[in-house]
């Protein structure tokens, strides 16, 4: 268990870094969200598990959707990221921004890479990730995610994402997801001592 835990949670006494601690849960309450939710964009023909290490370069969030009537997929990019300070959650959500803005098309070519292998029309789709991405096409979209210890959680978030992605201004290509967690860093820290429990 121990070669499963220590890359992500550290092992006792002392573990991985609270913040990197923080950052892994909020992309599993990201995760554990989206596949129990439902979708516009139709059904999850693939969603990827959040990666064994924050600190790993690549996306953070990504998922192909298949429209159950057409067969037609689509794909979303997720940035997510935590938020525990006294900062605004809006400089929080611009980092995310700028970090898709800049690196957006190296973490689909990885995604390209792993995923255009796989057969019929999710292989088809992410052989063409980059392109789509590049031209706004309607068959991709962004998404950005934020777990906050900020609670209440703000009237209004996401409203300049428009502004940063101009090109993506069809009908759900711009996602947002803010989850508010009263004690952010007393939830992780629970995580990781269930599981500290099996070694």
């Amino acid at each position: 268990m121990a070669a499963f835990i220590a890359g992500v949670f550290g092992l006792p006494p002392d573990g991985k870094s609270e913040t990197h601690l923080i950052a892994h849960v909020a992309e599993w309450l990201w995760y554990l969200h989206v596949l129990g939710g439902s979708h516009a964009a139709g059904s999850i023909a693939l969603l990827d598990t959040p990666k064994f290490n924050v600190t790993e370069p690549g996306a953070d969030g990504f998922i192909v959707f298949s429209d159950s009537a057409t067969g037609d997929t689509a794909f979303r990019l997720w940035e997510l990221k935590q938020h525990t300070g006294a900062s605004a959650i809006s400089e929080t959500v611009g980092e995310a921004y700028e970090q898709l803005k800049t690196h957006a098309t190296r973490y689909l070519a990885q995604l390209t890479a792993i995923h255009s292998v796989k057969p019929g029309p999710v292989g088809e789709l992410c052989k063409q990730l980059v392109d789509f991405w590049v031209d706004c096409n309607a068959r991709a979209g962004v998404g950005v995610g934020v777990a906050s210890a900020r609670v209440p959680a703000p009237k209004k978030c996401f409203s300049t994402m428009g502004a940063h992605f101009p090109g993506f201004n069809q009908a759900g290509q711009l996602e947002g997801l803010l989850l508010a967690v009263e004690d952010l860093a007393g939830l992780a820290r629970d995580v990781r001592g269930y599981l500290w429990t099996v070694l």
